[in-house]
């Protein structure tokens, strides 16, 4: 049965050689507890998805990963870089420590829906103009 557990080691084999060297377990460990958290938060039918099989164990740690990632790779938030006469760029958000999922990722964590949702239309003989 799969269920939301994340660990350092899933993380690990899923990013390249040297991503998380120099950093310091007990952080990682509460990056990946934080994005588990925020996931489930966001999109509170994965425990349930996973359980039923809808959603892959494989494709919801792929989606885990990314997210701590975003974050861990890139702490000071840059953005563009430059330099000749050196600028540099920054994102608040993601030098804020934010996590987020991008939409694919909230496809994949609650599914597609194919069916439209209800809505209300009219029929009528008005041709446009008066």
């Amino acid at each position: 049965m799969a269920d939301t557990t994340f660990l350092v080691p899933d993380l690990q084999v899923r990013v390249e050689d040297g991503a998380l060297d120099g950093l310091r377990q007990d952080y990682v460990e509460t990056k990946i507890a934080d994005a588990v958290a925020y996931i489930l938060d966001e999109c509170p039918r994965v425990a349930a998805r996973l359980r039923e099989g809808t959603l892959s164990e494989n494709n919801y740690k792929r989606v885990v990963a990314d997210v701590v990632m975003r974050v861990v790779r890139n702490p000071e938030g840059l953005q563009t870089e430059s330099e000749g006469g050196y600028s540099y760029g920054a994102r608040a958000s993601v030098a804020s420590g934010d996590f987020w999922l991008s939409d694919r990722d909230r496809r994949t964590l609650n599914g597609s829906n194919p069916v439209m949702g209800l809505g209300t239309m009219s029929i009528g003989l008005d041709k446009g103009w008066a």
